[in-house]
């Protein structure tokens, strides 16, 4: 900050902030439209999926990732 007074730096605490956040979505469907349901999901990036089948139904729970590490 000292020598870049004109830029804003996160510090430690605001940036672990920022790591915490999630960003959920749940699918729930019949397991012959999965595919074409997990399509239509846009690339941003790394995803997290958790799958569960019942019978011919499926839950799927989408954790979107934006930070890279």
């Amino acid at each position: 900050e000292k020598f870049f007074p004109n830029r804003f730096i996160e510090s430690v605490e605001e940036e672990k902030q920022k790591l915490a956040e999630n960003h959920w979505q749940v699918i729930n469907c019949h397991i012959s439209e999965l595919e074409n349901v997990l399509k239509k999901l846009t690339p941003s990036g790394r995803v997290q999926l958790a799958v569960a089948r019942y019978e011919d139904q499926v839950t799927v729970v989408v954790n979107h990732l934006e930070v890279i590490y």
